[in-house]
């Protein structure tokens, strides 16, 4: 789920020595999104086209263009201009996916089945022009949580026979659920990080009570330096704000149990410290900060190195879930304060 903030703000703003930007530390991002502000792609086709079949670059960036200001319209006049070029086709299908959820999260009842019909169309539409792609296959994913049925998402009918409804394997069981596009995103890119992210969601969505144990099922099949060992912690801010809005926990017990300490320690280690230093600049911005918080607020060591990692690049999430079933106005104070707990006292600086 988009944060509220993320959804037509400003492009990048700072808050004492943070800077929320939504290139990130991606740098040949950053100046696309500007040219996207004035309504000109020419430079967002030429990043795709450098960006060749580096997937995670791909997902990463198709992910944030929809968020930037003027992007759908500078997107569909690149669409409008060139019909066949592959990359307008999937970065289309990316902005109609985002106004389609857009619209189900705003509780708009009466628009959801036509924008979600248009979005189907055009992510049917671009994983014929580009095949080997999966994000038109992760924006089909995302768009399974819009709607009650997911039958109608598969744009290859044969793969329905075989995949529709079957988990990867017997150790972790929910159908119906969307496996068949889980499956082909997994095909075309075995590392991808957004295909279990959008499985979570699809099962916070629709089933609620599993999406836990889905993440935990993903992180026990993942290897050294995979994200997935990061996908439990986004489960546990969910049910975090559940159980704080049931009365069923204070705040210092949740983060205190076993399970929260297990998997903050799992993803510190296999995944952050198991990821060269040198590659550290690629790992994800929101996994970085999800990480940063679930050390703080657990107490396990290790929250300094990750703030140093993320710099000034705070995100809303999850800072901003937190600060607001507490009642908290501010998330940067959330991320200054927990930044500030956790560095030694000599090296305080906010």
């Amino acid at each position: 789920m988009i944060p509220p903030q993320a959804r037509g703000g400003p492009m990048l703003v700072r808050s004492d020595d943070l800077v929320v930007d939504l290139a990130g530390r991606d740098a040949q991002l950053r100046p696309v999104l500007q040219d996207l502000r004035v309504g000109r792609w020419g430079s967002l086709q030429s990043l795709l086209d450098a960006t060749g079949q580096d997937w995670w670059l791909w997902t990463s960036r198709s992910q944030i263009v929809p968020l930037g200001q003027g992007a759908p319209g500078a997107v569909k006049a690149w669409l409008d201009t060139e019909p066949s070029d592959p990359g307008a086709c999937v970065m289309w299908c990316r902005v109609l996916t985002h106004q389609a959820v857009r619209v189900w999260q705003d509780g708009k009842g009466e628009l959801v089945q036509q924008v979600r019909e248009a979005a189907r169309r055009a992510c049917f539409t671009a994983a014929y022009a580009s095949p080997s792609s999966p994000v038109p296959w992760l924006s089909l994913l995302d768009l399974a949580k819009v709607s009650s049925t997911f039958e109608d998402l598969d744009p290859y009918q044969q793969l329905r026979n075989t995949w529709a409804y079957n988990p990867p394997d017997r150790t972790f069981q929910l159908d119906p659920a969307p496996w068949m596009l889980w499956h082909h995103v997994r095909y075309l890119d075995p590392s991808n990080r957004e295909v279990n992210q959008r499985m979570r969601e699809y099962i916070e969505a629709s089933w609620r009570s599993g999406a836990t144990d889905f993440t935990r099922w993903a992180a026990s099949r993942a290897t050294a330096g995979s994200a997935d060992f990061v996908l439990p912690l986004y489960a546990f801010v969910s049910d975090y704000q559940r159980q704080v809005h049931a009365g069923r926990r204070t705040a210092t017990l949740y983060w205190s149990t076993e399970q929260i300490k297990h998997h903050a320690r799992q993803a510190r280690d296999m995944w952050f410290w198991a990821t060269p230093a040198r590659e550290r600049s690629r790992l994800s911005l929101l996994d970085l900060n999800h990480l940063a918080f679930m050390l703080a607020a657990s107490g396990e060591g290790g929250a300094d190195a990750v703030f140093d990692e993320i710099g000034p690049h705070a995100t809303p999430a999850p800072w901003a879930q937190v600060a607001a079933v507490l009642g908290r106005h501010s998330w940067q104070a959330e991320f200054l304060r927990a930044r500030r707990g956790c560095r030694p006292r000599s090296h305080r600086r906010s």
